[in-house]
Order: C-alpha cells, then structure tokens, then sequence
C-alpha cells in the first residue's frame, strides 16, 4: 500500500500501465566482446596512469648493483624493472606448467580419439 501525498491515508498499488513491462521481465544488456575489449583498454589506461605517476613520484635515483653491474636509475624505474621481471619469471613458470599438463592429459587419452 502507498500512501496519497498530504492526506496520510494508504491507497491500493496501481497495476503497471499498459504497454509497459514490469522491471523484472525486462532484458539485460547482453555482454559482447568490444564491450570487454573496451572495459580492458580503459582499465588497461588507468593502470598505465597510475604506473606513470608512480615512476614520476620516485624520481630520486638511486645506486643499483646485480651480479657483477653497477649504476644509478631513478627508484620508480627500478621498481618498474624489477616488477615486469619478476613478471616474466611468473608467466615463464606458468607457461610451463601448462605444458606439462597438456603433455599429462594427451596421455591419458585413449589412442583413438587423438
């Protein structure tokens, strides 16, 4: 029950008009893929701005030592360096373990279905 504006008094619920659908029978959005390409590129900029910033924000260079190098970057870069290495290593070690599993499943399957 809804109440009249001023009078204080209930009143019955209105059917929905004609011609309209009830909020609940309507259609979602369907989702395609530009619709995630897209939602990918901006989340995609948003991160590339925010890498950026945080390369301009440490800006101090500092002194950098592996192995038998030496030199001086900017800390942001350095961090930034390090991280897509680290990366790397991680996607290296997936990759591989995706082949071995691969490798596992073409073996279990039976020879005729190849």
């Amino acid at each position: 029950m809804q109440e009249e504006p001023g009078d204080g008094q209930p009143r019955a619920a209105q059917p929905p008009v004609a011609g309209r659908r009830a909020r609940s029978t309507q259609r979602a959005v369907e989702r395609t893929r530009a619709g995630a390409l897209w939602t990918a590129v901006v989340v995609g900029v948003l991160v590339l701005v925010a890498i950026l910033l945080f390369v301009v924000q440490n800006s101090e260079k500092v002194q950098i030592q592996f192995l038998f190098m030496n030199g001086t970057l900017s800390l942001g870069v350095a961090l930034l360096v390090a991280t897509l290495l680290g990366a790397l290593l991680m996607l290296s070690i997936g990759t591989i373990r995706i082949f071995q599993l691969r490798r596992a499943a073409r073996r279990q399957r039976p020879a005729g279905r190849g």
